[in-house]
């Protein structure tokens, strides 16, 4: 008898183990199936969302384009034909022809410019021809005065010297020195004394402002 009852104890608690290892199985299988549903759901959603947004952004193209298309009409159709276009139909245009371009005002005002220059300097101008003037007589009274030294003609001797002075108002000669040797000490010397010697010329032109005139005086010795 009691081992009748051990048996069946035995069996009870067997099959309640078994009970719950199937349970307990089915159970995690329908875990995994809902949650392979619900990943599938999510992609399947997400899909449907992509394709709206196209759909949508297709749909707003659809209608700008013909937008677009209508703005560059009315466009074409503002800009005035260049052909057409005549002065005369435009006095604005005619008013802008009229008054004289900035190009040609500058030009204008270089001009009266070059004009204005033109007749202040005729003062100089009288002034320079009176100087030019007075260094050619200059120039040809101290060539008269010239020494040749007698050494240097027996010896050959030939060249250009050239001679820097200044004439005070007077006509007084002044701070004299040589520019430009002949390489020949005798006539660079005798060039030298020739102006010393001259020493003086007549007094300049009362309209020569200036204080004193420069001169460089070439002074050529050649045996004819």
């Amino acid at each position: 008898m009691n081992k009748f009852i051990i048996l069946l104890s035995f069996l009870f608690v067997l099959l309640l183990h078994l009970f719950l290892f199937l349970y307990y199985k089915n159970h995690q299988i329908y875990k995994t199936k809902s949650t392979n549903t619900k990943n599938s759901i999510e992609i399947n959603l997400s899909k449907i969302t992509i394709e709206k947004n196209i759909e949508k952004t297709e749909e707003i193209v659809k209608k700008i384009e013909p937008i677009k298309e209508k703005k560059v009409e009315k466009k074409q159709e503002n800009i005035p034909k260049t052909e057409n276009l005549k002065v005369k139909d435009n006095p604005k245009i005619e008013e802008k022809q009229e008054k004289p371009s900035k190009t040609e005002e500058q030009k204008e005002s270089i001009q009266t410019n070059q004009i204005n220059l033109t007749e202040k300097p005729k003062d100089d101008l009288i002034e320079q021809k009176l100087i030019d003037e007075y260094g050619i007589k200059l120039r040809k009274e101290i060539s008269k005065n010239k020494i040749y030294p007698n050494i240097s003609k027996k010896l050959k001797e030939q060249g250009i010297v050239i001679i820097n002075f200044k004439v005070d108002k007077s006509g007084l000669f002044f701070d004299i020195k040589l520019v430009s040797s002949s390489n020949k000490n005798r006539l660079d010397e005798a060039a030298i004394n020739t102006i010393i010697e001259t020493k003086k010329y007549k007094p300049f032109d009362e309209n020569i402002k200036k204080e004193y005139l420069e001169f460089n005086l070439p002074l050529e010795y050649k045996i004819n």
